[in-house]
């Protein structure tokens, strides 16, 4: 086959001719035309590059014509023929990861069919079950069971239905149906042997079932294990709505130390301050992320503090412990400090900038000249205020002398004024 868009533009005209065949109502050679084309692109798409979605749409547009011949078709042979191809495009779409190809078949197959070929397909789709334990086998399995449960929802007893579910990893059907039949111990036990994931889900079904106090146990024992950061989430949650600060807080604080972050840190300050500790609480965490040597982070707090003589004092021990890493000295973090010193320390502004600056003229290129420029007039603006002009006009024609030969700098400084 040749490139998708041309391929699809030919068969494009073939799946015409089979539209004609519906409109003379010659269902069984449109059908024959729509299956052979769909099968064709469904058996040569992985070696297509069908970025544009081409060959997608023609299978698409085969199903649509095959169930239009279904919904007329009396002839039983000729309508299992349907069904099969309407049931193999489906299974190729599940294989595939579902990307919706031919993405009416299932439901045309769902309803279009009788009792009896509800029995047939679901022969089929037991067929096509993976039995093995890799994740992509899981993910057919559930996928096919969904199916299998709608296509034989009619016809299933309560036991019936909940080994379909265990058979096919439909953990939320299972314990969902097992709730609604009161087999509480059962559910629970379900949901102890199923992965974190999984669990998550399961836990948002025992709420809805009235069992919230059991999922918060199960969700309070697995947290004990496990270092997803959502469980843990979904604790601190769970004892908001129920308005237990004091449990939200300690989750919240779990989940702050499992990755530190500022918005963490100001989510435990907001509920801890709630309860009148955070007087206590605040040391505790500033000395433990000092020990942890949490600098970078340290700063952020202090800086959100308003605690300009600590961000200063943190943020020195940041780039401490980037030796040679000549970047550090205007990351953003750093230029935020110098930001927020300028007007209780200036003189530690005008460090930062400086050193900033030449460090960043040693690097070359336009764009550090640029911002090397920008923080050379802060520079400026900060002499002036402390009324050091003189020192300004040294620094600057420092600047200048030593690096003569950079015309495209000397631009950057004409720029703002330098």
């Amino acid at each position: 086959m040749g490139a998708a868009s041309d391929v699809a533009l030919d068969l494009g005209n073939v799946v015409d001719v089979g539209a004609g065949y519906v409109e003379r109502e010659d269902w069984r050679n449109a059908a024959i035309v729509f299956e052979t084309i769909m099968r064709e692109v469904l058996d040569q798409y992985l070696s297509m590059q069908d970025e544009e979605g081409d060959l997608h749409e023609i299978v698409n547009r085969c199903v649509g014509g095959l169930g239009e011949c279904l919904s007329t078709e009396s002839d039983s042979v000729q309508r299992q023929t349907i069904l099969r191809a309407l049931f193999d495009t489906y299974a190729w779409d599940v294989n595939f990861g579902g990307i919706d190809m031919g993405y009416e078949a299932r439901g045309i197959i769902l309803e279009q069919s009788t009792p009896e070929e509800r029995r047939q397909v679901a022969g089929w789709v037991r067929s096509a079950m993976p039995s093995g334990d890799s994740w992509s086998d899981g993910y057919h399995r559930q996928t096919l069971g969904h199916f299998l449960l709608e296509m034989e929802q009619d016809e299933l007893d309560d036991e019936a239905f909940l080994r379909i579910c265990r058979e096919t990893n439909r953990w939320q059907d299972l314990v969902a149906r097992l709730l609604t039949l009161q087999r509480v111990d059962e559910a629970a036990d379900v949901a102890r042997s199923v992965g974190d994931y999984d669990l998550l889900q399961l836990a948002d079904i025992f709420v809805k079932h009235g069992q919230a106090d059991l999922a918060t146990e199960l969700m309070r024992t697995r947290a004990k294990t496990s270092q997803d950061t959502r469980l843990p989430e979904w604790l601190k949650q769970r004892a908001m709505e129920r308005g237990d600060p004091n449990e939200a807080l300690a989750w919240a604080q779990q989940l702050f130390w499992q990755r530190p972050a500022l918005d963490g840190y100001e989510e435990v300050k907001a509920l801890s301050q709630n309860l009148g500790t955070w007087e206590i609480l605040q040391a505790e965490i500033l000395s433990r992320l000092s020990k942890q040597n949490q600098h970078s982070l340290l700063t952020e707090v202090y800086l959100k503090e308003g605690q300009v003589d600590q961000a200063l004092a943190s943020v020195k021990r940041v780039a401490s412990g980037t030796s040679g890493m000549w970047g550090m000295y205007h990351s953003p973090l750093l230029i935020r400090v110098a930001q927020a010193a300028e007007s209780s320390r200036p003189q530690e502004s005008i460090r930062i900038y400086v050193d900033a600056a030449k460090r960043l003229i040693q690097a070359r290129g336009r764009d550090n000249y640029t911002t090397a420029a920008n923080y050379l007039a802060r520079v400026r603006k900060l002499y002036q205020h402390l009324g050091d002009e003189q020192i300004w006009q040294a620094l600057v024609a420092d600047i200048r002398k030593q690096n003569s030969s950079l015309r495209a700098l000397k631009e950057e400084l004409n720029r703002v004024g330098l």
